[in-house]
């Protein structure tokens, strides 16, 4: 570094130009009292990424370090061209910038460094690659998270962007389910969506499970209680005319 006191002071009186090697910073002042001509250092600007490669919707931080340490400036980072927010200032020697808002893909990070008085500008770059988000089985894709299938639904494969609700015949009464229950005999599930099977009633009957319905207990036979899984032929000495019925008659 030259110093104006010792360096100097030989030179003429006036202004003194061209005496910039390389190190030094500020201005520098002769003994004639004039300023000579200012230096600013070369900078370099490199690029690093928190997380990469990333997943769509997790929160990646970009930071950008000067070399050497600047007095100041600040960063303007890009992502393909477009601004990931505002200018940041530069402290430190490094300024930093977060998102999350990168779709999947491949994308060119660049990091502008301003300059100041004393310092050149320069800029650097990073190649970011965000993944897409794979939900699991049993959860779908909502927004930028995975979401587990709400009961009455199920998601059977990877990779679903949305639920399917439980056919007629099963239900589910938990989330994050990838198949729903088939109703057990003796019950039955009559619309799709459901979170719950329901008994047959008296005087009707389900042998088979993933019913949509219950039988009607046969003419001659009777039913007497709920949930029933199979019918009653009525005795000796008495009869039944009717279907449904949860008795026989014996008059």
């Amino acid at each position: 570094v030259l110093n104006a006191g010792s360096d100097l002071e030989n030179q003429a009186f006036g202004t003194i130009n061209n005496i910039c090697p390389g190190v030094i910073t500020g201005t520098i002042i002769g003994q004639g009292g004039n300023v000579v001509n200012q230096c600013n250092q070369p900078t370099t600007t490199d690029v690093s990424s928190s997380l990469n490669p990333s997943t769509f919707g997790q929160s990646v931080t970009f930071t950008a370090t000067i070399s050497p340490v600047p007095d100041g400036g600040s960063v303007q980072f890009q992502a393909n061209g477009t601004n990931l927010g505002s200018l940041v200032s530069v402290s430190g020697g490094t300024a930093s910038a977060s998102t999350s808002s990168l779709a999947a893909g491949h994308y060119t990070i660049t990091a502008s460094y301003s300059g100041t008085t004393n310092f050149v500008s320069s800029v650097g770059t990073l190649t970011q690659t965000v993944n897409s988000l794979v939900c699991p089985a049993g959860s779908f894709l909502s927004g930028s998270s995975c979401v587990p299938a709400p009961p009455g639904s199920y998601v059977p494969l990877p990779g679903a962007t949305s639920a399917t609700l439980c056919p007629v015949g099963t239900f589910t009464d938990v989330e994050g389910q990838t198949q729903c229950t088939p109703a057990p005999a003796g019950y039955y599930v009559p619309s799709t969506g459901s979170t719950s099977a329901l008994q047959c009633l008296a005087g009707s009957f389900q042998p088979a499970t993933g019913s949509a319905s219950c039988n009607p207990a046969d003419s001659g036979n009777f039913v007497s209680d709920a949930g029933a899984t199979s019918e009653t032929v009525c005795p000796v000495g008495t009869y039944q005319p009717n279907t449904g019925s949860t008795s026989c008659r014996s008059e």
